[in-house]
């Protein structure tokens, strides 16, 4: 009886403590993830185009730059780290689920991620692991933040993403913000915070009137 106690102590104490030492380590992670600085030009054009404030490190570069969606880039020998930002019109709340999450991710991946092999395309894989939502709030707005991993089609990648479906209701605007990375033989964790870092700064809507400039 005391061990069941023990227990349904610690699993109900530990979104608070998980909370905590998330909050602990920010500012490092930050540290880090902006060690060379930060791309503002990037900014400004997210800022422009999707009417959202990301602060986006120095070394991510524009690979894909269309109406309602920006894809950035940052490539090393270890790691190819990815960030999508892709603005779409709210039509109803079931845009808010698991499957009309893994919808919009997978037509972007399907557009937009492919390799030299023909047919090749990046998929949600919640076969191997499922996909988890979970509701929350980003900068004062309604989101609601999605974990898993992703495959490709036809072709043997694979590797963890995050990503955060935000809500806007003074447009009806929804902004999905991802990030995800391929960095096969290394250890992922510290390039998925840092990408989380990123995304969970994003002021979008109403509560974006944040100037972009180099003092924030």
């Amino acid at each position: 009886q005391r061990q069941m106690c023990i227990r349904d102590s610690i699993k109900a104490s530990f979104p608070n403590i998980a909370k905590r030492v998330h909050d602990f380590d920010q500012p490092q992670i930050g540290n880090y993830t902006y060690l060379k600085g930060r791309n503002i030009g990037v900014e400004n054009t997210i800022k422009e185009k999707m009417g959202a404030v990301m602060k986006i490190p120095q070394e991510y570069f524009v690979a894909i730059d269309e109406e309602n969606t920006i894809w950035l880039r940052k490539e090393s020998s270890e790691l190819s780290s990815n960030i999508f930002v892709h603005k779409l019109p709210y039509t109803s709340q079931d845009q808010f689920t698991k499957e009309g999450i893994r919808s919009i991710r997978d037509s972007l991946g399907k557009k937009y991620v492919t390799t030299e092999i023909a047919g090749a395309y990046m998929r949600t894989n919640d076969v191997d692991l499922p996909m988890f939502a979970t509701p929350m709030e980003i900068n004062g707005s309604y989101a609601v933040e999605v974990r898993g991993v992703w495959d490709l089609v036809n072709d043997f990648m694979g590797g963890p993403f995050i990503g955060y479906l935000i809500h806007d209701k003074s447009t009806n605007q929804l902004l999905y913000i991802e990030g995800f990375i391929h960095a096969p033989g290394t250890t992922k964790r510290k390039f998925m915070e840092r990408i989380e870092h990123i995304l969970r700064n994003t002021k979008f809507g109403n509560n974006s009137t944040t100037t972009v400039n180099s003092e924030e």
